[in-house]
């Protein structure tokens, strides 16, 4: 993972999963971080 060559990280919205710090290092490093609403990527 670069910002050369990103990588899509999915994941639900839930307060416990997300936090600025890890948003941050994730924008540095190339993840894209797509999120859903809480509860919800258990029925995809």
């Amino acid at each position: 993972m670069t910002p050369e060559y990103p990588s899509l990280h999915i994941m639900d919205n839930h307060e416990s999963h997300l936090s600025i710090e890890a948003l941050d290092l994730g924008k540095q490093s190339g993840v894209v971080v797509l999120t859903f609403h809480p509860h919800t990527t258990n029925k995809l």
